[in-house]
């Protein structure tokens, strides 16, 4: 058994939980049920091409009956500021009063964006930032095809400007949905390298929020509870090796909010930063990218996060004393992600070069989830040698 460890000394926190969920098989096809629904007068069902051709698109369209005014479909991998500041015009102007997001991460962060556009005006860019939105947005219904971002029921939203190649972070309570319906029957066309990736970015949201300055006794039971299920309960190889797997379906599915809730009110830390650098100048997947910095920002704040590595490591099914526990948690994790998932340990094995890294340590220094990890990152040079260190 392992030895009683230390009690956990907190900040003091702000909790919310606003986004009211509905779970289970099928429940995404009762949507003419479903109050967000019935209260809308004209909505509009943002989704991607590719989900359009899957089996049970159909029968959630004739679920929104009239109420749909049109579907938008045109929604990319990393949605642009330009698509979304064009589809909020000519939802403010056709006077549609709520959204249903159908996707994965971008779609609903797409939704999100233009939701705040909607309410504020002006364009997507002008809100970028750590609570620059202030006020409700229109409904937003969200159901997650993909088991990953938790982006149906988080604060946070990314839009990729692709003109200047760079990643608009936003943070506000108000991009919390309204609500987030979790079928696990949408998770099996998705392709496995996808589910890979997306599982991969639930389990280090579960990392990162339990190693974060800010991490609170909620997040932290949030975020314990989604890495024991994505990792010891075996969810995410159950459903790689089977995508018909519904139970392992629903497990990731809400793995993933319970990780999602985590980091929206723990915060993440300098994975998801070197990630979003990776992501806005070379197009790397953001599961991946996390997935090939995890182990290595684990190991830069081993001595400060011990304590929280280590009740990891006790989710994790590890033993010992505190110590002991948190270098379990990082061997355990690591060998999750790049011996059962086969996520890549090096940059140079995506693409990147030494000649990036100057670019990439400027993104990262300025990304605003550099705030919240536990050892303070200050310099140009001390992100550059992080990032050298994987290359």
């Amino acid at each position: 058994m392992s030895e009683d460890l230390p009690p956990t000394a907190y900040r003091p926190f702000e909790h919310r939980l606003p986004t009211q969920i509905w779970s289970g098989a099928g429940s995404s096809l009762e949507i003419h049920k479903n109050p967000i629904v019935r209260k809308a007068q004209r909505l509009v069902l943002m989704t991607d091409r590719g989900l359009q051709k899957t089996a049970h698109y159909p029968a959630l369209l004739e679920g929104l009956g009239d109420k749909c005014a049109w579907v938008e479909s045109d929604i990319a991998a990393d949605s642009d500021v330009n698509l979304v500041n064009a589809m909020a015009y000519r939802i403010r102007k056709e006077n549609i009063d709520a959204l249903v997001a159908l996707g994965g991460g971008s779609v609903m962060d797409t939704a999100k964006a233009v939701a705040t556009v909607v309410q504020k005006g002006g364009g997507i860019e002008d809100h970028a930032g750590f609570k620059r939105i202030g006020e409700p947005l229109m409904p937003l219904l969200c159901i997650p095809t993909t088991a990953g971002t938790g982006s149906e029921c988080t604060q946070f939203a990314v839009i990729k400007n692709h003109e200047t190649n760079k990643k608009l972070v936003f943070v506000d309570d108000a991009l919390c949905p309204t609500g987030a319906i979790l079928d696990p029957n949408w998770l099996v066309s998705v392709p496995r390298p996808i589910q890979i990736m997306t599982g991969v970015d639930a389990l280090t949201h579960a990392v990162e929020a339990l190693a974060a300055k800010t991490c609170n006794p909620i997040g932290e039971a949030l975020a314990l509870r989604a890495a024991n299920m994505i990792v010891s309960q075996r969810a995410l190889l159950n459903l790689i090796e089977n995508k018909d797997d519904l139970q392992a379906a629903e497990q990731m599915l809400l793995a993933a909010n319970l990780a999602g809730h985590a980091i929206s009110t723990c915060m993440l830390g300098a994975c998801h930063a070197m990630a979003h650098a990776l992501g806005a100048l070379h197009g790397i997947p953001h599961g991946q990218a996390n997935g090939i910095c995890l182990t290595p920002v684990m190991k830069l704040n081993q001595v400060k996060a011990q304590s929280a590595y280590a009740r990891l490591g006790v989710a994790l099914g590890g033993t010992g004393n505190e110590q002991t526990l948190a270098q379990y948690a990082i061997e355990r994790v690591s060998w999750f992600v790049h011996e059962e998932m086969g996520i890549p340990t090096k940059l140079s094995e995506v693409g990147i070069k030494a000649t990036h890294v100057d670019a990439l340590a400027e993104e990262a220094l300025n990304d605003m989830d550099l705030l919240t990890n536990p050892v303070r990152i200050k310099t140009h040079e001390e992100m550059a040698a992080l990032f050298h260190q994987i290359l």
